[in-house]
This record gives C-alpha cells, sequence and structure tokens, in this order.
C-alpha cells in the first residue's frame, strides 16, 4: 500500500473516534444550560435562496419559541439544533425544517 493511503486512513479512524465520543458526550446539555423538555419543530417560509431560506426557518423557529417560552429563545443557546434544506422541483425554491431543543444559561 502506498503511504499516503495509509496516513489518511489513519486520519480518518482518528477523526471517526472524536466525532463518535463527542457524539456520545453531546446526549445531555451543559450543566449551565436550563433547557426545555420539548424539541420544537418548525418548517420556514420558501425561498429562492437556500440561506434566506435557512435564516427563515430559523426566525420562525424564534418566534415560536418567544410565544411560548420567553427568554428560551435564542436558536444559537438551543441544544442538539438540527437543520435540513430541501428544493422544491416545482418552484425552485428552498424550504429548511429547524429542530431543537429551546435552552437559556443559567444566570450564576
Amino acid at each position: 500500500m502506498k503511504r499516503t493511503y495509509l496516513l489518511f486512513t489513519v486520519l480518518v479512524l482518528l477523526v471517526g473516534g472524536v466525532v463518535a465520543t463527542v457524539a456520545s458526550v453531546a446526549d445531555t446539555p451543559p450543566e449551565n444550560l436550563n433547557c426545555s423538555e420539548k424539541r420544537l419543530v418548525i418548517y420556514g417560509w420558501t425561498s429562492k435562496r437556500q440561506s434566506m431560506a435557512e435564516l427563515a426557518a430559523i426566525a420562525k423557529w424564534q418566534d415560536r419559541v418567544r410565544s411560548k417560552l420567553p427568554g428560551f429563545d435564542q436558536w444559537h443557546q438551543a441544544f442538539n439544533r438540527k437543520m435540513t434544506c430541501q428544493i422544491i422541483k416545482e418552484s425552485s425554491h428552498y424550504q429548511c425544517e429547524v429542530s431543537a431543543i429551546p435552552c437559556h444559561y443559567n444566570k450564576s
């Protein structure tokens, strides 16, 4: 085998091990976060540009959380955030779905 192939294989195994470790640790929020018990899933508005569809979905998620749980509406503080986007073939527009557990930092 070539030396570069062996180095690449070792690198992939190391990175895979780190990712698996981080994923297993990331099942619970950090202690400094106070989180809701339920995940909120929202579909955003459509847009011709994917970046705008992503922003629209996040803004809609924040609005919904703000109406139900004031103070928990910051997307960057949410736990276990996920976003998937798809293109709607009939219109060539993107639509994104976001989901996360609303959280806020504990005041200490």
